[in-house]
């Protein structure tokens, strides 16, 4: 076990994940332009930052990875579909996190990283 921890639904709730048996899936139906946010927080069992992704849904909707990071544009071929489901898988061994949106890879291997 990773002993890692996911914070997302009603703030504050934390809900175990391990990340070597399985991957992380969150579903939302927010469009495009509709302002609305959806963030995952992740923290290791000591309570020390793992990192995290927010998704927000301007415009061209955009993503960033971690605390610190800038938001990036999502791809353009984003799937257009309003349901959506996203998948983050993460590697112990590499210690990589992988963002998907309806099986679209949305980012290159991302390392969980400290500000």
């Amino acid at each position: 076990s990773s002993g890692i921890n996911a914070e997302y639904g009603t703030r504050g709730t934390s809900h175990p994940w391990d990340p070597d048996s399985s991957d992380l899936i969150i579903t939302t139906d927010s469009v495009a332009g509709s302002d609305e946010k959806v963030a995952v927080w992740f923290w290791y069992e000591n309570n020390e930052n793992a990192g995290g992704v927010r998704i927000w849904f301007k415009s061209t909707p955009q993503y960033t990875l971690g605390w610190c990071a800038p938001y990036l544009d999502l791809p353009a071929d984003l799937p257009s579909a309003v349901n959506k489901v996203w998948r983050i898988s993460y590697n112990q061994q590499t210690q990589n996190i992988k963002y998907y949106c309806n099986g679209v890879l949305l980012s290159t291997p991302h390392f969980l990283m400290k500000c």
